[in-house]
């Protein structure tokens, strides 16, 4: 796979969550979800890139949180796969492709393929621009943006985590 390693490193990655799971993070460290609908960029952590508004905004979403949190962490982005650049996205349409005439779906979810290249370990990490449905490839099914347009840092190898700290907590 032509996924380039990276010794980039940001420490301004986002994550918006309840009081509760904020503490449980900076006690124990982040987990990786379990496969569902809800992952649309496949079974990572999500941070918003360089945006603790976005993180603030996303927590709000959560139902029956009182008090939200924002967590910020210190991410390596090591096996990185930049989805806004034109390699990237030519990368992710042939995966999906391949995907597609292996399993005979028609349409293929971006996160099955970031999934099937994580589980590989061809990619840690992932920069996601979060569009509009309208904006996207006929090959990809399931592709949708929650209000606008957005820069996401998806995680798939935890270690990839370096640093945590809450940097917020308010009532929701």
């Amino acid at each position: 796979m032509n996924v380039r390693e990276t010794e980039d490193v940001t420490s301004e990655a986002y994550h918006g969550t309840s009081e509760e799971c904020a503490r449980t993070i900076e006690a124990n460290g982040f987990t990786l979800p379990q496969p569902n609908q809800s992952n649309r960029y496949g079974c990572a952590v999500y941070f918003w890139l360089n945006s603790k508004e976005q993180a603030c905004w996303w927590a709000r979403k959560i139902p029956d949180v009182k008090v939200i949190a924002v967590i910020r962490a210190k991410v390596a982005y090591g096996k990185h796969l930049n989805i806004i650049s034109w390699e990237g996205q030519e990368i992710l349409q042939k995966i999906a492709r391949k995907i597609s005439e292996s399993t005979r779906v028609s349409q293929v979810t971006e996160a099955a393929v970031l999934n099937f290249m994580a589980k590989k370990g061809w990619i840690e990490t992932a920069l996601i621009l979060d569009l509009l449905q309208t904006s996207v490839g006929p090959i990809l099914a399931g592709f949708h943006s929650v209000k606008g347009t957005r820069l996401i840092l998806s995680v798939y190898r935890l270690e990839n985590i370096i640093e945590r700290t809450i940097v917020l907590t308010e009532a929701a």
